[in-house]
Order: C-alpha cells, then structure tokens, then sequence
C-alpha cells in the first residue's frame, strides 16, 4: 500500500494543517457563533420587554420575564470582551 501525502487521507483539504481546525480558526467561529446567539437572545428579550409593557401581565409573569433579560444585561456587561 503506497504512503499518502499528508491531507489526501481527508480528501482535497490543506495538506498543510491536515485537514484539521487550529486553535485561532476555532477561536474565530465561536467567536462568531457566541456574537450571533448574543444578537439572537438581545432580540428575544426585547420583544418579550415589549410584549410584557404592552400586555396586561400578571406580576409572576413580569418578574420571569424581567429575571432572564437582567441575566443577559449582565453576561453582555461582564463576561462578553470588550471590542
């Protein structure tokens, strides 16, 4: 059996990484993915901030609502990086 190029066991990936993901590719698309879900959950919150003011809720409901987006506030302040 003849020896192959390093990469051409995974196909035509970059014979040079192997065909393997490295830290700062990796780094980069969860990046990405926590901006996105960051973005996604800013707009759920405020449309259930909206729905809430705007609606005839009882109490329990508000203080569900209003727990969750303190949460988010407080991961985007404090654990997201700055840019």
């Amino acid at each position: 059996m003849a020896s192959a190029e390093p990469g051409e066991q995974y196909g035509r990936s970059d014979a040079r990484s192997g065909g393997r993901v490295t830290i700062q590719v990796g780094l980069g698309i969860g990046r990405l993915v926590l901006r996105a879900l960051n973005r996604v959950e800013s707009v759920l919150a405020a449309a259930a901030v909206v729905l809430g003011a705007f609606g005839d809720a009882p109490a329990r409901v508000i203080a569900w609502t209003v727990t969750p987006v303190v949460l988010l506030v407080g991961q985007l302040a404090a654990v997201r990086p700055p840019r």
